[in-house]
């Protein structure tokens, strides 16, 4: 029996594909070319890998804290945005005392740095911000 490797991430890549892109669109426009993913498929591409970030911020900020922040900003307002608009997004949507961690993964991501984080304030953003997460899946599950 042949085994094949998985992605779980693929319908997360589909639904970007289908985001309006000047820059990226050179014949039809890519919603004419590949099918809506349904946003259930989108979550459950993104949410294992979310939870991971509770344990993961530490070693990978940048990545967990951007992650998450857009993962919120499509299961809240049905937003598809790039890791950091999803900050952005974050800084104007959540007030929950962490824009100076968002703000520094944002300046890390777009200057490639490595900025040094408090491990126990990372932790504190990731379990508070999949609490906010969590109660939008709950809503939606009712």
């Amino acid at each position: 029996m042949a085994h094949y490797k998985v992605d779980p991430d693929l319908a997360s890549h589909f639904n970007v594909i289908n985001v309006i892109n000047d820059r990226m669109d050179f014949g039809k426009p890519s919603i004419e070319v590949f099918s809506k993913v349904p946003k259930e498929y989108i979550i459950d591409s993104n949410y294992s890998d979310i939870l991971d970030c509770v344990e993961e911020i530490v070693n990978n900020p940048v990545y967990c804290i951007l992650n998450i922040c857009r993962f919120y900003a499509l299961i809240r307002d049905d937003l598809t945005l790039s890791k950091y608009d999803g900050g952005k997004w974050a800084l104007d949507n959540i007030d929950i005392g962490y824009n100076d961690i968002i703000g520094q993964a944002m300046n890390d991501y777009m200057s490639d740095t490595d900025c040094t984080y408090d491990n126990k304030r990372l932790k504190a953003f990731a379990n508070e911000v999949i609490c906010l997460i969590n109660n939008v899946l709950g809503k939606r599950k009712k």
